[in-house]
């Protein structure tokens, strides 16, 4: 695995970030936090403390396309050698934290590596 994708589908990071962490640090791999979408000011500060935590992190941001972000996801774990897909998941508090409806279930079937959906704290 050369290296673990996150992206987030309207939940904040804090539970999928344990999971990222791990796997990154077992498999010696970066992380690339894919975003979809305008607001970066969260998911910059997130690669930021990756990296402050002694993580190879990258943000790989995108615009929306009519292709979706759930194929814009799948194309960067191909492009980067994802071995893992970490989603994480939940209500957003707002329409534009969504990068695109229904995000976690089009990757399910789009992804050329695993998928973990990790859920918002209830």
């Amino acid at each position: 695995m050369r290296c673990v994708i996150l992206t987030l589908d309207g939940a904040a990071p804090d539970r999928a970030l344990p999971i990222v962490r791990e796997m990154a640090r077992r498999h010696a791999a970066s992380v690339v936090v894919v975003h979809v979408g305008d607001a970066r000011d969260e998911v910059e500060s997130l690669v930021a403390a990756l990296r402050a935590e002694g993580i190879a992190a990258e943000l790989e941001a995108h615009p929306e396309t009519p292709a979706g972000a759930a194929q814009i996801v799948a194309d960067a774990a191909r492009r980067r050698e994802g071995g893992l897909i970490v989603v994480a998941t939940g209500r957003p508090r707002q329409a534009e934290d969504l990068p695109s409806p229904g995000l976690t279930r089009r990757l399910l079937g789009a992804a050329p590596c695993p998928v973990v959906a990790v859920p918002a704290a209830a």
